[in-house]
């Protein structure tokens, strides 16, 4: 579950990579479409921190990278040398913390004290930032994987076929008017 949500991250990834580049190379699409690209990057986005969402949440029982580092040292009890390697992968750092804080004021929870504008403002993230933290996220999984159960699990390779179908539907309207 966890490698499935991975793969569904980077798709959604390269989903908003591809709208990205097709927003360069014809910057008026967004002004064209103001509402459907719109509608599009944030059903896309919201794809993308929940599939990471599940990742890095920290809930018990749930298909998260510390319930499978929890399993796989309790599978371990009677070698302290592979649970204590176990211990020792981290799930934590600045960029996976700023992704939590993304899903969770900004995807997942309805907070009444939320302020959009001055939480985008202040926690503003490239596209291109998201894809160090996907490959950190396959590292983690594989190095608590291949500890416990010598399973490695393969991040899918960029396929240009996205960026090609991106191309296609947002400038279909230049070579034909779609009515």
């Amino acid at each position: 579950m966890i490698a499935e949500s991975l793969v569904a991250a980077q798709c959604a990834l390269w989903g908003l990579q591809a709208i990205h580049e097709v927003s360069k190379l014809k910057p008026d699409i967004e002004e064209q479409h103001p509402q459907l690209i719109k509608l599009i990057w944030r059903s896309i986005f919201d794809r993308l921190y929940i599939k990471i969402g599940t990742v890095v949440e920290t809930s018990d029982g749930a298909a998260n990278l510390k319930t499978l580092q929890k399993a796989a040292i309790s599978l371990f009890e009677s070698n302290p040398e592979r649970k204590e390697e176990l211990i020792k992968v981290s799930i934590s750092s600045s960029k996976l913390d700023l992704l939590k804080m993304w899903r969770n004021k900004s995807v997942a929870h309805n907070d009444v004290n939320f302020n959009v504008n001055e939480f985008y403002a202040e926690n503003k993230m490239h596209v291109s930032e998201y894809q160090p933290i996907i490959d950190e996220l396959f590292e983690i999984l594989n190095k608590i994987s291949f500890l416990s159960t010598q399973d490695v699990f393969l991040k899918p390779a960029w396929s240009e076929i996205y960026q090609s179908e991106a191309t296609s539907l947002f400038l279909a309207d230049y070579k034909q008017k779609i009515v």
